[in-house]
């Protein structure tokens, strides 16, 4: 009986301990898709140019989330200037009129960033600067 008792104490504590990372974004893409999963609450965005504004919103956040999820991933990145940049935990955002860039560190000790981007039409694009410019 001490052994069940013990074994159980073990993997209580360990099932804790990996529930104390799961509040995290991920960004990234997985067979040609963007995927973008959340674990938590709204997370902490950073509207970055001349002045950083934290924003906390989560109309926000999930219009983000169904724009980017299931889209294709691009792997050839435009050269134009982003109308807005967000970041979110690791994740860099640039919003253009076509699609939302995203850029994230490799990790794991391995040097250089990862960049990919989702096209978008320039009607949802609008519907998002409006979301953002309500919430800034």
């Amino acid at each position: 009986m001490k052994k069940y008792m013990i074994v159980f104490m073990v993997l209580l504590v360990m099932l804790s301990l990996v529930g104390c990372s799961g509040d995290r974004v991920e960004i990234g893409v997985e067979d040609e898709k963007a995927y973008f999963h959340d674990w938590g609450k709204t997370p902490e965005m950073i509207l970055y140019g001349e002045n950083e504004i934290v924003i906390r919103d989560d109309a926000l956040f999930y219009k983000l989330m169904a724009l980017i999820n299931g889209k294709p991933a691009i792997d050839d990145v435009c050269n134009c200037e982003a109308i807005y940049n967000l970041r979110i935990d690791k994740y860099s955002l640039g919003l253009h009129t076509h699609g939302i860039v995203i850029t994230s560190p490799m990790g794991y000790n391995k040097k250089g960033v990862i960049i990919f981007s989702v096209a978008c039409s320039e009607q949802e694009m609008n519907e998002l600067f409006d979301v953002l410019e309500s919430v800034k």
